[in-house]
């Protein structure tokens, strides 16, 4: 079982690893707090906004349709989604 927040993350760090970024220019280029990324990845946070996935989409440089064909956003995958 995950969460949504979790899935964001690992998609997030894909798209920055290929892109040779690190959480801190993302935060830079998004002007979102480096403490709320962070926190992503730290599974503080469970359930993200769309406006934070929206933000950081930007900031990456993907459109939010390319953010969310992947494999980790499978149906059989968000079946397993923890709500909290």
């Amino acid at each position: 079982m995950v969460t949504f927040g979790e899935l964001v993350s690992k998609r997030t760090n894909e798209i920055l690893y290929s892109k040779g970024m690190s959480l801190y220019a993302l935060a830079k280029k998004t002007n979102l707090p480096l403490s709320s990324l962070k926190n992503l990845y730290t599974k503080h946070t469970k359930s993200p906004t769309i406006l934070l996935v929206y933000k950081i989409c930007d900031g990456l440089g993907v459109t939010i349709q390319d953010f969310f064909d992947s494999p980790i956003f499978e149906k059989d995958t968000l079946d397993h989604i923890i709500y909290d």
